[in-house]
């Protein structure tokens, strides 16, 4: 057996459920428990009486004081409560209520509130009535409250709308704040101030925003510490329902709702929840009005809860990778352990705790054979050293020496003749009947537990049948058990592990065993996979039995005792947040980790550990992050793969590979697979049949051989099999070369794996690609000529020749009408793509080789109809004028050519659509943003990419400031720095995957992206702008600027604009993820000719008098920290009209300006701007300096044009 260390992570609450680790930064579930206190008040009128606890008087005597409601059975009215030495409570009426005197007739609900308002040392009440007033009464010095009016409480007035307040120190700066919940379902907040002012805040600024009851719901608010973190936490309730709602407080200060079964308060059943300290221990009782009055809840707490730590939490790990199976386990005070393990023939003893690391004791190791079962160290013979007893066939008795050691002693006479029967012996030794010998348990592996009684002479006496406590258990097959005091009652218990894997718990009383089931078996929630062992031992020295337990795999199962908690971070270990809490107390894993508390690496991830702690951090394997693990070519030794110690998987042999490199397929090796390259005669492909395929790994790449009628010349991955050539085939697979067709055949197709017969009366020499006729005049010729030879030998020369310029004009017009006529029936059948070429060019060889040149127009015509046919797939053409290339038809290749830069001209010219911008852009943002992870690096919140452009790296080995920037929430209005790696390139972007119309390769610009739908076409207008703006900002500009042109032009339509905006216009797959720059000369060029052929620019500001703009020098390249104004100055002496954009806001903050505010507006210095690229910066100065001398010229166009349509569009 292999001791591998793996663990799920469970705690056992009070009620039976279960949650995770009870690290204290772990995710942890369902914490409190309430059970309902006999004590109650009342009744009273449900729904309309609020309980509130207060020291009224100053002098540590608790009181109640409860606001009733006007009914038809009561009287509205404050009824109050001393609390008497017995505990119990007592009305105080007539002049001993102090508050008999507030008038409430016909409030239907009073709600009263203790505070010390006026910070003099002695209580005062807040109390709210329907009218949405809140009244403030101030205790005077007899003790009588005192109706005071507050200009803040009139201000708070909340029309005629119950406010129900709650005043409480809820930020924890000393100052108290109010809480006040509304009938629209909501908790207001009003922060404290010096002096006793409050400021209300609203939106982001309230913790409360997100809470909401329903429209229609008045709220409750109460705020107590429940689970003792140190924070306040929210209970809710609405008065029109019985239920109390449970917001946990977060580290971060946000609050969190614990709902269903984890809401401690889903089975207290009431109204108006306030919290009160009846028994002085610190931890507040919750009261609450019910049918029965005033009922109080008390939290109570479990003793025996279990709490399952995972593998990275124990001191185990530091022997997972030693091939050892566990067969002891004893604890030796003060949070010793020793663990007892056979590996290689040997019983290997290990040294450790809780806090340290297992280390062997190389002294104690002795031979025992693999047979061994159990050990059980014990002082047998009370001589003060400790012996073992070692379960095997039989017991054998290791005695103890001074040396610490433990030798055999052979044939002792108290275990000599005891046997297990059929499988092995699990010894255990205790004094089960308390008479002060040393009884032992025998469990054998036919399921059974034998039991034999101490005596004074230390000889053994076996009991049978009824006098056998362990008589009645079987297990079916290897009885392995623990006995210990679990329950802590004195007495002697058993667990037994079941051959399933399940555990069943025996409680001891007075030497009998009853059998606890379903709920009442601590560990009925446990199952670790067939045949557990059971070891109680106390771990941690808090004088509790903790629980581990090995199943037949050898995996160990941690389980401590503890109280169950709740945090928020799953999987705290070494400032690496791996998981958050749902409100349901189980924890959302990040990529990469998995279980119940985000400790264990998931598939295709591996750990890697710190030399100074057992924590980890999963670390993807090679390639996943690109969907391309291990290059498609090997698997992973990841977590679960290491853990499983396989020698091989499917062929695959481990070899020297260490955790997080592949296990590569032939001829394939490097840690990412990425090395080695296919043979001559076979290409790198996908192979749909691989018998490696898993859900894991579905796809994979193989050197599969080349089909028949394809060839591979060269070794290597980049090329894969090409056709054969006309007049050559190729009849096998796997080859590196053709085959010429023999003489007597010929082949005009390519890719052929057979040759054609030539038909009769035609011949072909080897490697034909057609047949001529095996003779060149027709057959009467020769009679004739043979006949003039012998009449007229004068003439013969004259016959001859003429014979043979008849026969050669006669052939070639013969051949013109054969091309013609089966270019004819191609055209009528069709071509087929990118095989065009393969098809006309031999026809178009034929031609060119007896100079038809009308014949080779028509074939290149019909080529170029076929080219114009594909013309939205850029990639076959690509292929059709490489193909034309290869048969040198270069008035085909220059066609295809045409159409590609044809395509080029017309991406390079689009831009997006201003419609889709107003309507879909902010939506799809927002649908996308929050799909990637974000952490603050440095202060700036941002993606992996974006930190991978600012600080070098990999996906596959992200920079240090990365992996150490905590993660952060997605920005709810980004910038478009923080958007570019989202939606401007990587994988979610629409040009994802996509042929770039400008370049041929992978991956295409936004335009390119969206064309199809119709989300771009030609652009019409140019934006000029700043990286750094956000999203809101930009789209609120567009939406002012449209609406203002529909009001100057009712004949405008938003959907024939189309703005060349250089976030979606140009590739930024090449411009930020490759971050292939330009020349700024080779910028400037085609900044200037992309805003010539639109004709008109758009500026973009965001604020009237302190616009980020003017200070741009150049934007053609990305930063949140662009500065400048030279696009304005090429607009301006080239005559190209401006209009300045401002979102509606910033017009309405700036609704009254002057001129000369206007005039500082516009002040640019371009020799100070900057730009993000210092060459950039320096090459625009040195262009200005080249052809204007100085900037003063610069400035002062820039100045004048910005001024103009500025004060434009402020009018």
């Amino acid at each position: 057996m292999i001791l591998v260390i793996c663990a799920l992570v469970y705690v056992k609450t009070v009620n039976g459920a279960w949650c995770s680790s009870a690290d204290s930064n772990s995710c942890l579930g369902k914490p409190l428990h309430f059970s309902k206190l006999p004590t109650y008040l009342g009744p009273f009128p449900m729904g309309f009486a609020a309980p509130t606890a207060l020291d009224w008087y100053g002098n540590s005597s608790l009181g109640l004081l409860v606001g009733v409601g006007s009914s038809k059975a009561f009287q509205a009215g404050l009824r109050y409560f001393e609390r008497e030495e017995n505990g119990s409570f007592v009305e105080r009426v007539g002049y001993r209520n102090p508050f008999r005197r507030i008038p409430l007739a016909g409030s239907v609900l009073v709600a009263p509130r203790p505070i010390d308002w006026n910070a003099d040392g002695r209580m005062d009440l807040l109390l709210a009535d329907p009218s949405g007033n809140v009244r403030l009464f101030l205790q005077n010095e007899e003790g009588e409250p005192q109706l005071t009016w507050s200009s803040f409480l009139a201000y708070m007035n909340m029309d005629s709308c119950f406010a129900l307040p709650h005043p409480v120190d809820w930020n924890g700066d000393g100052q108290l704040d109010l809480l006040v919940g509304n009938c629209l379902g909501q908790v207001l907040y009003f922060e404290g101030g010096a002096g006793g002012s409050f400021i209300q805040r609203a939106g982001s600024e309230n913790p409360f925003a997100a809470i909401s009851l329903g429209s229609n719901a008045i709220v409750y608010p109460c705020a107590l510490d429940l689970d003792h973190d140190g924070d306040l936490d929210l209970v809710v309730n609405s008065i029109r329902s019985m239920q109390l709602s449970f917001f946990r407080r977060t580290a971060d200060g946000g609050l969190i709702e614990v709902s269903g079964d984890a809401n401690p308060f889903a089975k207290v059943w009431g109204r108006y929840p306030n919290g009160v300290d009846l028994d002085g221990d610190g931890f507040p009782e919750i009261m609450v009005n019910s049918d029965e009055g005033v009922s109080f809840y008390q939290q109570t707490v479990d003793e025996h809860t279990l709490v399952e730590r995972s593998r990275y939490m124990y001191p185990f790990s530091s022997v997972q990778s030693r091939r050892v199976e566990l067969v002891g386990l004893e604890a030796t005070g003060a949070g010793k352990l020793h663990l007892f393990a056979i590996s290689g023939g040997r019983l290997k003893m290990f040294r450790g705790s809780l806090d340290t690391a297992f280390e062997e004791l190389l002294e104690h190791s002795m031979y025992l054979p693999r047979t061994t079962s159990a050990v059980f160290r014990v002082d047998w013979d009370k001589d003060g050293y400790p012996d073992l007893l070692v379960g095997e066939k039989g017991i054998r008795f290791f005695q103890g020496s001074p040396d610490g050691k433990q030798r055999e002693v052979v044939g002792h006479s108290t275990f000599a003749g005891i046997q297990a029967g059929r499988g092995d012996a699990y010894p255990v030794a205790a004094d089960w009947n308390h008479d002060g010998h040393l009884d032992l348990i025998l469990g054998e592996g036919l399921g059974n537990i034998r039991y034999f009684v101490g005596t004074a002479n230390g000889s053994l006496v076996e009991r049978r049948g009824a006098q056998n406590p362990f008589g009645m258990i079987h297990v079916k097959r290897y009885s392995s058990f623990s006995v210990t005091d679990w329950d802590g009652d004195g007495q002697l218990d058993l667990i037994v592990g079941c051959w399933n894997g399940t555990l069943r718990f025996f409680k001891g009383t007075a030497g009998h065993l009853q059998e606890l089931t379903g709920s009442d078996n601590p560990f009925v929630k446990i199952s670790v996979g067939r045949r557990p062992d059971p070891f109680a031992v106390d771990l941690d020295d808090d004088g509790r039995p903790d629980l581990v337990v090995k199943n037949n795999a050898g995996r160990l199962y941690f389980c401590q005792r503890g109280s169950c908690k709740v945090h928020y971070g799953c999987g705290h270990e070494q400032q690496e947040l791996k998981g958050f809490c749902q409100a349901s107390g189980q924890c959302s894993c990040k990529n990469g980790y998995r279980g119940p508390d985000c400790t264990q690496c998931d598939d295709l991830y591996f750990s890697i550990r710190t030399e100074t702690s057992l924590s980890s951090v999963c670390t993807a394997c090679p390639g996943l992050l690109s969907s391309n693990v291990c290059n498609r070519r090997g698997r992973c030794l990841d977590d679960q793969m290491a853990m499983d110690n396989s020698s091989g998987l499917n062929g695959l042999g481990l070899g020297n590979v260490r955790l997080g490199e592949c296990i590569c397929n032939a001829p394939f090796s490097g840690a990412d697979c990425g090395e080695g390259s296919c043979p001559a005669g076979q290409a790198l492909k996908l192979d749909p049949q691989s018998p490696n395929s898993t859900t894991a790994y579905p796809l994979w790449e193989a050197c599969l051989p080349c089909s028949p009628g394809l060839f591979k010349d060269l070794p290597g991955n980049a090329r894969g099999c090409v056709k054969c050539p006309v007049g050559k085939y190729q009849d096998q697979s796997g080859s590196s070369e053709c085959k010429l067709c023999p003489a007597g055949k010929y082949q005009t197709d390519v890719g052929s794996s057979v040759c054609t017969l030539c038909p009769a009366g035609k011949h072909s020499s080897p490697g034909s690609y057609s047949c001529s006729a095996c003779f060149g005049c027709s057959w009467w010729h020769w009679p004739l000529a043979t006949f003039g030879c012998c009449l007229m030998l004068v003439l013969i020369s004259f016959a001859t020749r003429g014979c043979l310029r008849y026969g050669r004009k006669r052939r070639a017009s013969q051949v013109a009408g054969c091309l013609r006529a089966e270019l004819h029936e191609m055209q009528k059948r069709g071509f087929t793509g990118e095989d065009v070429v393969s098809q006309l060019a031999p026809i178009w060889a034929n031609a060119q080789n007896q100079d038809l040149g009308a014949v080779s127009q028509d074939i290149l015509d019909a080529l170029v109809v076929t080219l114009r046919s594909c013309r939205k797939d850029l990639s076959a053409i690509r292929r059709i004028k490489e193909s034309a290339e290869k048969w040198a038809w270069h008035d085909a290749a220059r066609a295809a050519q045409d159409l590609l830069l044809e395509a080029r001209r017309e991406s390079e010219l689009r831009g997006i659509a201003l419609e889709y911008i107003l309507l879909n852009f902010e939506n799809d943002a927002a649908s996308k943003i929050v799909q990637r992870e974000w952490r603050e690096v440095n202060g700036f919140v941002c993606t992996l990419d974006s930190c991978i452009m600012r600080y070098k790296g990999t996906r596959d080995a992200p920079p240090a400031e990365w992996v150490c920037a905590p993660t952060a929430s997605p920005p709810a209005d980004p910038t478009f720095t923080q958007m570019a790696p989202v939606l401007a390139f990587g994988e979610l972007s629409v040009g994802y995957g996509q042929l770039c119309p400008r370049d041929g390769e992978v991956h295409c610009s936004f335009v390119d992206g969206v064309h199809e739908q119709g989300s771009s076409f030609q652009a019409n207008r140019f934006l000029s702008w700043v990286w750094g703006y956000n999203l809101s900002t930009a789209c609120a500009a567009l939406r002012t600027w449209c609406d203002d042109q529909r009001r100057v032009n009712p004949a405008f339509r938003a959907e024939t604009v189309a703005i060349w905006w250089c976030f979606f216009c140009n590739n930024q797959f090449r411009f930020l993820q490759d971050q292939n720059r330009q020349t700024t000369a080779d910028l400037s060029v085609v900044f200037g000719d992309r805003l010539k052929s639109v004709g008109r620019m758009l500026i973009l500001m965001n604020d009237l008098l302190q616009p980020e703009y003017v200070k741009r020098i150049w934007c053609y390249k990305v930063s949140k920290y662009n500065r400048g104004v030279f696009e304005v100055f090429v607009a301006s002496t080239n005559d190209i009209p401006i209009s300045v954009l401002l979102p509606e806001a910033a017009v309405g903050r700036h609704a009254l300006v002057s001129i000369d505010q206007l005039k500082a507006t516009c002040k640019v210095n371009a020799e100070n701007a900057t730009a993000t690229f210092k060459d950039d910066e320096d090459g625009i100065k040195d262009l200005i300096r080249s052809e204007h001398g100085s900037f003063a010229y610069v400035n002062k166009v820039v100045e004048r044009a910005l001024l103009f349509e500025v004060v434009q569009m402020a009018r």
